[in-house]
């Protein structure tokens, strides 16, 4: 079990709150999913989140063929496509690192950063962006 987290657009003092839902969120979604190779998507409202500052969010998860597993937790605008190649990325990442003593969290955390701007990382809506432009 490996985690990155980027929290600060929650309250500090509510911070330790969202993360202790975030994870029994990804747990039970998580034990939810059906198969392996499935993908679901499950909002805040839907999951009838008790804090006020996850309603507008969504829970992405990814079961990968041989079980492992990954989720994240977005604003509802955030484009699915993307959520589910930043999850695909995490397995590998900690996939690529099983066994060294390094569960890749330096590079989780990177990952993060990247991702937090969709059109750095998707080809498609930076396409997109230009032709609207």
């Amino acid at each position: 079990h490996i985690q990155a987290s980027e929290l600060s657009s929650f309250s500090f003092f509510t911070r330790s709150n969202v993360q202790q839902f975030i994870d029994l969120f990804s747990k039970q979604a998580v034990e939810k999913t059906e198969k392996p190779g499935d993908r679901c998507v499950i909002t805040g409202k839907e999951h009838n989140a008790e804090h006020n500052a996850l309603q507008d969010q969504v829970l992405m998860c990814y079961v990968r063929h041989d079980s492992l597993a990954a989720t994240m937790v977005a604003r509802v605008s955030y484009p699915s496509r993307v959520g589910f190649k930043f999850l695909e990325e995490a397995i590998e990442v900690y996939d690529a690192k099983k066994g060294t003593g390094d569960k890749g969290q330096g590079e989780l955390q990177e990952m993060l950063k990247k991702y937090q701007e969709p059109k750095q990382v998707d080809a498609l809506m930076r396409a997109q962006s230009e032709l609207d432009d």
